[in-house]
């Protein structure tokens, strides 16, 4: 197992597998992502072990324990234990051992959010604020409530996605338009570009740039052959458009 991390590159690392961390994990599982678990109770890295992660025993807020998890080399961090000043100490040290690392940090309690920000985290989550604004979600909206919890979970039908356009894929230069006739079941949500601006609804005449953040819709065939070919991995990206 530490040699199989060793050789990750580009990964996510989790640490804490109760609740939050459990769920993290298993859409990272069904995205596909690369990712290590970091977890310091025998019962859960067993549990974790079973489900078929990579886990490290070891408190996540230890600067050892990080590097054995790939901090250097990772894309983010998912700061999930049980604990709002222990999520508070892997924020500042992750941030300390990779300066460029993309952070999420869980909170419960209200006064720990801002802390954790100035920690360095990149986004802060509350499981009980989000969980409340939910549930009047369901109270006032129940049927776009149903369909977003469908679309979360529904692994063939309709869901939304973020696909990052890397240099050297064959979508960049391709228009909206000449993408959409080649591939019918994506729907262009929002463009993030390099600098940050984002635009909602972009027009079928925009190109695709290097570096873009597209924010998309359609099923899950659609989106996984749209991310093939945004990362340039050619054995299922898509062909340049006829015409």
């Amino acid at each position: 197992m530490d040699q199989t991390i060793k050789r990750l590159n580009d990964h996510f690392i989790v640490c804490g597998l109760g609740t939050v961390g459990r769920t993290v994990c298993h859409r990272l599982q069904e995205e596909g992502a690369p990712f290590v678990v970091v977890e310091a109770d025998a019962e859960r890295v067993e549990r974790g072990c079973a489900l078929g992660y990579l886990v490290l025993q070891g408190s996540a807020t230890e600067d050892d324990v990080l590097h054995s998890a790939g901090i250097d080399r990772a894309r983010g961090i998912v700061c999930a234990v049980n604990s709002d000043s222990d999520n508070i100490v892997i924020t500042l040290s992750a941030r300390t051992l990779n300066p460029t690392i993309q952070i999420v940090s869980r909170v419960d309690a209200d006064d720990a959010e801002h802390k954790v920000e100035r920690a360095g985290a990149s986004h802060v989550v509350s499981p009980g604020i989000k969980g409340g604004m939910e549930i009047a979600d369901v109270l006032v909206r129940p049927r776009l409530a149903a369909f977003l919890r469908q679309s979360s979970t529904d692994k063939t039908g309709f869901r939304l996605g973020e696909i990052e356009i890397r240099s050297g894929s064959p979508l960049v230069g391709r228009t909206l338009r000449e993408y959409g006739e080649s591939e019918p079941g994506i729907l262009f949500v929002a463009i993030t570009s390099e600098d940050g601006t984002t635009r909602s609804r972009p027009p079928i005449s925009e190109p695709i740039r290097a570096d873009d953040t597209m924010i998309v819709a359609g099923d899950a065939d659609s989106l996984c052959r749209m991310r093939d070919a945004a990362e340039a991995r050619t054995s299922r990206a898509l062909e340049p458009a006829a015409g």
